[in-house]
């Protein structure tokens, strides 16, 4: 599941229209359906979101007039903010998404259906707020292997 793959097979207007983000919403859920039976996420007690969606959703619910990785990284979104940016999103153009201060290259055409992807997983195990991290799996994969 990826915000590109799930942009490419189910988005067709700019804006988004309802029923393509509903499709989005419905694949996430299909995917999540498949998570839920194969690992135990249920036992999770804290949700680190990683990577640009969760950054920029972040940085966009700040209202940051540029990107601020300090101001960003071990912050706290909560599942309402979460899902105001992405209505605020699903709303706009390509180019109005662009236009954000803190919006980074190439990533304006695919936010809707990265946050569609955030704000599912939080609904799905019940995560009220998210711990947000400027690092991602790759930097743990690295520490991993340096012992």
């Amino acid at each position: 599941m990826g915000s590109v793959r799930l942009t490419e097979r189910h988005v067709g207007h700019d804006p988004p229209t309802t029923p393509e983000v509903d499709a989005i919403r419905a694949e996430v859920t299909r995917i999540l359906d498949q998570v839920d039976a194969a690992v135990p996420v249920r036992g999770a007690r804290t949700m680190v979101a990683v990577a640009g969606t969760s950054t920029t959703f972040q940085a966009i619910d700040l209202d940051l007039d540029r990107y601020d990785p300090d101001r960003i990284h071990r912050s706290r979104l909560t599942r309402s903010a979460a899902e105001g940016v992405l209505e605020r999103l699903a709303e706009m153009t390509t180019a109005e998404r662009a236009e954000l201060p803190v919006m980074a290259p190439g990533r304006e055409d695919v936010i809707v259906a990265g946050g569609v992807i955030l704000v599912e997983v939080m609904r799905r195990w019940g995560f009220e707020e998210a711990v947000v991290s400027e690092s991602d799996i790759l930097d743990g994969l690295a520490l991993e292997l340096l012992g």
